[in-house]
This record gives structure tokens, C-alpha cells and sequence, in this order.
């Protein structure tokens, strides 16, 4: 079941690439200022 979800975020994220990459982008930098600074850290595992 994970794997499809997988797949399907996948695909979605690959239809609108410009505007995931965006809110990726969006994301780190809100984990960069909580976590407090500019030490980026990995996000997956």
C-alpha cells in the first residue's frame, strides 16, 4: 500500500515539477529557520 502512495506522489510530483520543486525549496528553508540556522541537514533517513 505504501508503494503505491509512493508511486502516485511520484508521478505527481514529476506532472508538476516546477511547482514541487518550489515547495521544496519553501520546506527546506523552513527547516533551516526552525531548526535555527543555515546548517543544512539531510532530509530523508
Amino acid at each position: 500500500m505504501l508503494a503505491v502512495i509512493d508511486v502516485l506522489a511520484l508521478e505527481l510530483a514529476m506532472r508538476h515539477r516546477e511547482r514541487s520543486r518550489t515547495k521544496l525549496r519553501r520546506l527546506k528553508l523552513s527547516l533551516d529557520d526552525h531548526r535555527g540556522g543555515d546548517n543544512r541537514q539531510p532530509l530523508g533517513d
